[in-house]
């Protein structure tokens, strides 16, 4: 922060000298000549460093108020659509595949049924206008499965088989009554998909760069720039600069 916030103050120095000067002694400083404001503009140059830390304390401080990380965070998923889109394929990565291979089952089955309907109504068109509504049925039934029921619904149920990682996968048991948990699988999966979100959050959206490029030139800027103006008012007290301004203030009174 120290860095960047030093970058971009040493940049816009001679502009916020500008501003800061033309708010207090608008006449003195609108009369002084440019070899003089350069002088002042050199020596706070130099003066700069011995303010930074203050500075970045305070801007650190009230990084809430200077930043609106919600719109930081908009703005840089609409700048970056690459980003988006890995996001969300990393964080539904398993939906993704679900709905893949729970696609082709339904298809399989809605394939069976169309075979019979042929049978039935040995028509050509039959083929096209049921493949457009089973191609809409199975994409609608896959993706309802993925974010449906959002809570969970606790189905009782006879359970004769145990499941587990190895061979033999399917193991039987005594029956007994079981719960079966009806719940979309994106839902399910909250507290992890919560990580996964919230590490991309950080190592790509919440970032410094990004942090500190919002507070410099985002909508909150204008708080961020009076803030650093209350910081450099105190280069333009150090002696070299104050005692260059009270002469050029005695000589335009001379004068007049």
């Amino acid at each position: 922060m120290a860095v960047f916030i030093t970058d971009t103050v040493d940049k816009n120095l001679e502009a916020l000298i500008d501003e800061i000067m033309l708010d207090h002694s608008p006449a003195l400083w609108g009369n002084l000549p440019y070899a003089l404001k350069r002088r002042v503009y050199a020596q706070a140059h130099q003066e700069l460093p011995n303010i930074m830390q203050s500075l970045v304390t305070d801007l650190t401080h009230n990084v809430e108020d200077l930043v609106d990380m919600r719109k930081m965070i908009v703005n840089t998923m609409e700048s970056d659509r690459r980003l988006m889109v890995n996001m969300f394929l990393k964080v539904g990565q398993k939906e993704i595949d679900f709905i893949w291979h729970i696609s082709a089952l339904i298809g399989l089955v809605f394939g069976i049924i169309q075979m019979f309907i042929f049978l039935v109504v040995p028509q050509h068109w039959t083929v096209p206008f049921f493949a457009a509504i089973w191609g809409f049925l199975t994409n609608w039934i896959a993706i309802w499965m993925v974010f449906n029921p959002v809570e969970p619904r606790f189905i009782p149920y006879v359970k004769f088989f145990a499941v587990q990682s190895r061979f033999p996968f399917i193991r039987p048991q005594l029956p007994h009554i079981a719960q079966y948990r009806l719940q979309g699988g994106f839902m399910k999966r909250q507290e992890e998909v919560s990580e996964v979100f919230a590490e991309i959050v950080v190592k790509d959206l919440v970032t410094l760069e990004n942090i500190m490029n919002e507070m410099m030139y985002g909508d909150r800027a204008a708080q961020t720039r009076e803030l650093m103006k209350s910081h450099l008012y105190k280069v333009l007290e150090s002696p070299v600069i104050s005692t260059t301004l009270r002469l050029a203030w005695v000589a335009a009174n001379m004068d007049s």
